[in-house]
């Protein structure tokens, strides 16, 4: 049977368990899930407030009375239920995590996690964490350079320990999510707070032109567009 774990990872740090763990996880994931939302809000509130500026009616434009970031931030936290309840993947607009944290008690003692998530910040943020090394294993492809074959069959002798059967994860361990039903951030407020760190994620004027143009199915000039956003457009309504 074919076996896959390709974000299997080992904590060396004796003085963390699975509940003091927790602290940590929320600190690793926090800052890259704010930077990536309010980054992602910040381009498709800008794509709204041009599909709204074009008039032709286009999925996508914010109704009359919302801005265009309010409206954005509806729309990530409906597709983020959607995600919850049906378990469907979008990852242009997930930013959930989940750490399984799975003790080895028949084996060396060590604690070992799986990580899910879509978004490659978050999965560098984890790994940069000191006590956080990587420990994934598959047999349907060769082991990565510089894990020797006996590492390897540790490995797999390893995950059988913490998965056997080929158990589900969130059965096997406890399990952490850093969101729920509800998005902890919004770009919204994000403008009035920092807005610099919405006007940094704007895009171009011609990423604008080229979405547009596939949109609407014709070219998009410079003219039929704002040839600068601003923080206080995105936020008018």
């Amino acid at each position: 049977m074919s076996t896959k774990i390709h974000h299997g990872y080992r904590i060396d740090d004796g003085l963390i368990d699975e509940r003091s763990i927790i602290p940590v996880l929320r600190a690793t994931f926090e800052k890259p899930y704010l930077d990536d939302y309010v980054a992602t809000a910040s381009r498709w509130a800008t794509f709204a407030m041009d599909r709204r500026q074009l008039g032709q009616g286009l999925d996508g434009t914010p109704p009359a009375g919302q801005s265009c970031l309010e409206y954005t931030d509806a729309v990530l936290a409906e597709a983020h239920l959607k995600i919850r309840r049906t378990g469907h993947r979008n990852p242009a607009a997930d930013f959930g995590a989940e750490v399984v944290l799975l003790r080895d008690h028949d084996g060396d003692g060590a604690l070992y996690a799986l990580l899910f998530t879509e978004r490659p910040s978050y999965r560098q943020a984890w790994q940069g964490l000191r006590s956080v090394s990587e420990y994934g294993y598959w047999n349907n492809t060769d082991q990565p350079d510089g894990v020797s074959d006996e590492e390897w069959a540790a490995r797999r002798a390893t995950w059988d320990r913490l998965l056997p059967g080929h158990r589900s994860p969130s059965t096997a361990g406890l399990s952490w999510s850093l969101l729920n039903d509800l998005h902890t951030v919004s770009a919204t407020r994000c403008a009035r707070t920092d807005p610099f760190q919405v006007e940094l994620a704007i895009p171009t004027i011609e990423e604008r032109r080229r979405v547009l143009a596939y949109e609407a199915g014709r070219p998009v000039l410079v003219a039929d567009l704002a040839t600068k956003v601003s923080v206080e457009a995105l936020l008018a309504r």
